[in-house]
């Protein structure tokens, strides 16, 4: 056991993101997840709060979701910064928080801000979803459930037999993928998951996952693109201890072992 490379700060956090989120943009990887702990703020939207286990029993609901809006601000920053604006849209789970996100940023410069189709609207939902991303490249789904995964995965595998039909020369095993999608704590890594998000998981590239996990809440699960997974305690002093390194990322069961 030993001291582990897991930011211990949210400054260096936010600096092994960014570093993070630009090299997956530059390898074009067509699908990618990346997790931050729960109500993390990175401080876009105000002050930047301290990396340490969220406090459930007085976290709310209004937190969870500003600190999504704000990792999917940083998205946002990187594309404006890179004059790639127009290629991006930023789906949010509801039309209340893509016009709250709107309202807080004054002004999204040419990114795309919207949300997926209410399950009150009656009728097929993938062709209000196909316009509300609106010929975009680059698709950041913040904070998505399984309604929302499954939305995205139906319009990919259409609008892909649909290019394929237009270029017959194209294979299936060259990676041929109508639009990249980025999803924003989805919270599908090392835990529990349903059949829809198995098969999200089968596909997509985790490149940051920082998550407080385990039977007291305050283990600490880590992996970064191309790198082995890491479990780890805290003491103390609240510095990580290794307690399970991985190739494959660990399930819930054996993560949870590792920490008792």
């Amino acid at each position: 056991e030993g001291q582990v490379p897991v930011p211990q700060t949210t400054e260096a956090l936010i600096k092994d993101l960014q570093d993070l989120m630009m090299t997956a943009i530059e390898k074009g990887l067509p699908r990618m997840d990346l997790d931050l702990p729960v109500g993390l703020r990175l401080g876009i939207d105000g002050e930047s709060s301290e990396l340490r286990p969220p406090p459930l029993d007085s976290l709310t609901d209004k937190d969870v979701i500003l600190a999504d809006r704000e990792f999917a601000a940083a998205w946002l920053l990187m594309f404006d910064g890179l004059k790639n604006g127009k290629s991006l849209c930023i789906l949010f789970r509801t039309e209340k928080q893509a016009a709250t996100a709107r309202r807080a940023w004054k002004g999204t410069g040419d990114v795309r801000v919207a949300a997926f189709p209410s399950p009150k609207r009656l009728g097929d939902a993938l062709e209000p979803l196909e316009d509300a991303i609106g010929g975009r490249q680059f698709i950041v789904a913040v904070a998505p459930r399984k309604r929302q995964l499954a939305l995205l995965q139906e319009l990919e595998a259409i609008k892909s037999k649909e290019l394929l039909a237009r270029n017959p020369e194209m294979e299936k095993g060259k990676g041929i993928v109508p639009f990249i999608i980025i999803l924003l704590n989805a919270r599908l890594r090392g835990t529990d998951r349903s059949e829809v998000q198995d098969e999200v998981c089968d596909a997509s590239n985790p490149v940051f996952h920082f998550t407080f996990t385990g039977p007291e809440g305050d283990g600490i699960l880590f992996h970064t693109l191309f790198q082995e997974w890491v479990v780890a305690s805290r003491g103390a002093d609240g510095a990580p201890r290794e307690v399970l390194r991985s190739e494959e990322e660990p399930s819930r069961e054996r993560i949870w072992s590792a920490l008792r």
